[in-house]
């Protein structure tokens, strides 16, 4: 029983071996049938005779190397092939505007200008005025907002009488500013032309001091209306006389300061005609010059006599 066990075993061992073997050449034969058909696919016009041309034979040999500069033209050779291919017939053919945008999202848009009610007031280091009223920094022409200015060239008239009162006037606007700096609402990038734009030097308003001071005349129906009828009623500034240049006043009664040289006396006293009575009386007499020349040195006195030995 046992020797007719082993003989079966064996037996089914050959018997599974045959199998594979059958079915690994079944598989080669295939293989080899499907490359048979695809290097003899016949082609239009093999298969309208039925005669099949030679194939080129398939090499495992690599390409010889080629430059950067071989490269470069061949590719430029193979687009200039694809681009004529591809290159329609212009004949017929209208350029059209490209449409518009279906969104505005994730586009870069140019940022929003700012309007003049958003201006916030910018710093103005050393600013120069050009008129009472005008004034210059950091690229900047201002015209001071709510007041008229005074040009440099102006005269006023007062009993008769024309003054410069622009240069005046500009000059008492420039002692003023001091070289402070000025904060102004301007727009953030200058700008060649003048600005009218409200300044401030420190919390001082620039306008208000102008029309205070009558250096300026206020807008009319302005806010500084008020200010400018008390400054022309006041006659101050450039509403009043020109500045006075004449000697000063007279002391007030009872002041310790002398009284200023009335008009026609000399400031200096008369030179004295004999020079001796400048000389004070009670100053005591020079003392006698010694006899001799004058810078003689005095005899020094004898040496001690030497110790006796």
């Amino acid at each position: 029983m046992r020797r007719a066990a082993v003989l079966l075993g064996a037996a089914a061992v050959l018997l599974g071996a045959g199998i594979l073997i059958l079915a690994s050449g079944n598989a080669l034969r295939w293989q080899a049938e499907m490359a048979a058909r695809t290097t003899a696919r016949p082609g239009p016009d093999e298969a309208a005779t039925g005669e099949i041309a030679p194939r080129t034979p398939i090499t495992t040999e690599r390409p010889a190397f080629k430059s950067g500069g071989e490269r470069q033209s061949a590719s430029r050779a193979i687009e200039a092939e694809e681009g004529a291919e591809a290159t329609p017939d212009a004949e017929g053919l209208e350029r059209i505007e490209p449409r518009a945008a279906l969104s505005e999202i994730g586009q870069a848009l140019p940022p929003k200008p700012k309007m003049p009610d958003e201006w916030k007031g910018t710093r103005l280091f050393q600013p120069v005025a050009t008129a009472a009223g005008l004034l210059e920094a950091k690229g900047y022409k201002i015209a001071v907002a709510g007041v008229e200015p005074v040009m440099p060239d102006e005269t006023c008239v007062s009993s008769g009488r024309a003054w410069p009162c622009g240069a005046r006037a500009r000059a008492a606007f420039r002692a003023w500013l001091r070289g402070r700096s000025v904060t102004c609402t301007v727009p953030p990038e200058a700008d060649r032309e003048t600005i009218v734009a409200a300044c401030l030097v420190g919390k001082e308003d620039a306008a208000a001091w102008l029309v205070e001071n009558g250096w300026a005349r206020a807008a009319p129906a302005g806010d500084y209306a008020a200010l400018g009828e008390v400054a022309a009623q006041a006659r101050k500034g450039i509403f009043g006389p020109p500045p006075s240049t004449s000697a000063p006043a007279a002391s007030v009664a009872g002041s310790d300061l002398p009284a200023p040289a009335e008009s026609g006396t000399a400031i200096l006293a008369a030179p004295l005609a004999d020079p001796a009575e400048a000389a004070a009386p009670d100053l005591p007499a020079p003392p006698p010059v010694p006899d001799g020349p004058l810078g003689a040195f005095p005899t020094p006195p004898a040496p001690p006599p030497a110790p006796a030995e």
